[in-house]
């Protein structure tokens, strides 16, 4: 499980995703121009699977108290030593398109709220290894120089607030098609 925490791993990764998204571009590319976090998901998912991890997608974690499903996880990879559970996001910088710089890093935090309660007793799930780790994978899509900077600021700010997650990932940008570009950022669980 350690290989999770290896950027070499997620470098990997990133290679296989940015090949399959020109390889989709060349064939008349995505429906919203840019790939959805369900694509993301589905190539990690795949890609771990390829490396020989058991992978649930959208796993669910429960209250002790009332077995009440509290938090629903984009991946959780299976393992005797710990669970890693994994949120994905996406995020875009494009020009001609709303970009809510705001509600992306609002909506990053809430994942990462919602893998905090990961750590408090008080959840469970009989199925979720006790010793699980968390991890999140943020992607994102800029076609201009100024959006770029302006999502890779809100990534910094983000990223300072992060309490025991390190940034293992931030590679160089990858040209997609034209000026549309991708990034792609890992933090995991010490």
């Amino acid at each position: 499980m350690k290989l999770l925490s290896n950027v070499a791993f997620w470098k990997e990764f990133y290679q296989e995703f940015v090949n399959e998204c020109k390889e989709l571009y060349n064939h008349n590319g995505f429906t919203y121009d840019i790939p959805s976090e369900e694509q993301i998901r589905s190539a990690l998912y795949a890609f771990l699977r390829k490396k020989g991890y058991l992978v649930e997608l959208e796993s669910d974690l429960f209250r002790k108290d009332s077995k009440r499903v509290v938090g629903e996880y984009d991946l959780r990879v299976i393992n005797k030593e710990y669970d890693l559970i994994v949120e994905v996001k996406r995020a875009w910088g494009l020009k001609n398109w709303s970009n809510k710089y705001k509600e992306f890093s609002d909506s990053w935090e809430e994942d990462i709220s919602k893998l905090d309660k990961l750590e408090k007793d008080e959840y469970e799930s009989e199925k979720i290894n006790d010793n699980r780790k968390k991890c999140f994978v943020l992607a994102i899509f800029t076609n201009r120089e100024d959006f770029h900077n302006k999502l890779k600021n809100k990534v910094d700010e983000f990223s300072s607030k992060l309490k025991g997650l390190e940034l293992i990932s931030n590679f160089e940008r990858e040209i997609l098609k034209g000026e549309l570009t991708c990034n792609l950022f890992v933090w995991v669980e010490k």
